[in-house]
Parts: structure tokens; sequence; C-alpha cells
């Protein structure tokens, strides 16, 4: 059983070596030989957050729709140099993306609109094959799906301020895929944060319990009520009776169990009672 009272990941911001592994192919409609797509292994450190402290680090929470794919035009690389000589070691990079806004749950920018955000994640040219550069976890925004994105401001090669994905893929929730996210934490809460309508004590009690459980369910739940979001199916279950009140929330295979007040279990009551 894993019990999380504050999550904090490592993941990567600043990218400092890279080794070259893995090819697969990747299909081109032109006349030339496909290149290959490979893989870049990267080493470094960056702090992921918690719901509640990703949710105040964001100066934009944005439902969007990817508009492109990664690819070498839209990346941005830079390799260390000895002597005026670029060396096979990573300076810093980072991809320009295309989006187009769906919704706004945070900040000033309009439903419609189609902007530029950078992402953790590049590709780059070398001897006829391309290159990924991603952090462990880090998959690039796929073009035409949609994800809730967690923005906060950067600063990128050229020293201008832009919008960023947080800490790599800890601010970006697929929902096209959503049981792909690989933070149940996030990808839970967000979906009750913004596509449900759960009375306000039991949704203010799933978002911001510290008392959270990822894997395994520590007591037996005996009610159940499943009710639609805009992610599909949410199963709630809980304990309906004893001191201490569990909340379990499961949409698409993403799972979390959270501590909660008897007052949020006497609305799951009346839930139940509909």
């Amino acid at each position: 059983m894993i019990f999380v009272k504050r999550i904090i990941t490592m993941g990567l911001i600043f990218l400092l070596v890279f080794a070259f592994s893995g090819c697969t192919s990747k299909q081109k409609e032109s006349s030339e030989e496909p290149k290959q797509t490979t893989n870049a292994m990267v080493a470094g450190s960056f702090v992921g957050f918690d719901y509640s402290a990703l949710k105040e680090e964001a100066v934009a929470i944005l439902k969007v729709k990817a508009l492109d794919n990664l690819t070498v035009e839209n990346s941005y690389v830079t390799f260390y140099e000895y002597e005026g000589v670029p060396q096979n070691q990573v300076k810093s990079f980072y991809g320009n993306r295309k989006v187009k806004v769906l919704e706004v749950y945070k900040g000033n920018l309009l439903t419609g609109e189609e902007i530029t955000i950078t992402e953790t994640a590049a590709m780059v040219a070398y001897n006829d094959d391309e290159y990924l550069f991603a952090p462990g976890g880090v998959v690039p925004l796929v073009q035409g799906n949609e994800y809730v994105v967690f923005l906060a401001y950067a600063e990128n090669a050229q020293e201008e301020q832009v919008l960023h994905l947080i800490a790599g893929s800890n601010g970006t929730i697929e929902l096209t895929n959503f049981s792909s996210n690989l933070r149940p934490d996030i990808a839970v809460r967000t979906a009750v944060d913004y596509f449900s309508d759960l009375p306000n004590q039991v949704k203010e009690e799933i978002l911001y319990s510290e008392d959270i459980y990822l894997e395994q369910v520590p007591v037996s739940l005996d009610q159940v009520k499943k009710r639609v979001t805009g992610q599909g199916i949410m199963n709630l279950e809980y304990n309906g009776s004893g001191d201490t009140t569990y909340i379990q929330v499961e949409i698409d295979g993403q799972r979390i169990l959270v501590e909660a007040s008897k007052e949020a279990r006497t609305q799951l009551n009346a839930l139940v009672s509909e």
C-alpha cells in the first residue's frame, strides 16, 4: 500500500547528457528512404507538484487541442561547445507547440485562441536519423488529442517570456487517452475538478485531502455510486460507517482513494439515495 501526504516527483528540466538507443521506423511521404527516430536518453532533475501546488503554480490552466506534432522544425536544441566545436552533450532543448484553447479554467486567454506553448521535448536531425529528446515519463503532445495543461512562464532562447508546460508531464493531463496518464493523483483530481458535478464538500475533499492512497484500498468499501463526467463513467466508492470516511474515485483505470470527513459521507449518502 502506498500512502502519500505530499507527492513530490523527480523528473527533468536541466538536461545534462544523452546516449542514443532504441531505433524505430518513422514513415514519411517521400521517395527518400524513411528516417529513423531514436530516443535520446537524458539525465537531470525537476521538482514535481501535488495537485493543490500545481494549481497554485500555474498562471494558466486550459483545456486545449494540439494542432501539430513535435518535429525537427518546431524543436530547439543546443549543445555544449569546446573551442567552438559542438560536443555530444545537450545544453538545453524544448519544443514550440501550437494548441487551440477549448476552455479556460485559469488565466486571461480566450476560448478559441490558437497559441504557442513550449514543452520539455525536442527532435533533432543527425546523420539521416531523427532523435527524440524527452525526459522519463514525458510524452510529447499528439496532434488532434485534447489535454488539460497547467502552464507557467519560462524564458525561451530569445529571452522571451513564454507559457511552458509545468514539470514535464506533471502539468499535462491527456483527455483523449485518459488511462495513459502517469499521475493518477493529478489526472483524477483534474477530471473531478473540471468535469464533474459532485457536491461541493465531496469535491473539495477529493481535490485537496492530504491523505491519499494510490494503489491498494485499505478498507472495505460498501457503497457505490457511478456518475458521468466529461471523461466517461466515474466510479465512486466509500465506506458508509465507521469513524473515518474513505472515498475511492476511479475514471478509466485511473484511481485514487482519500480520507474524508463525515460531512462528505453525508453528501455521498444523499447521492446514493437519489
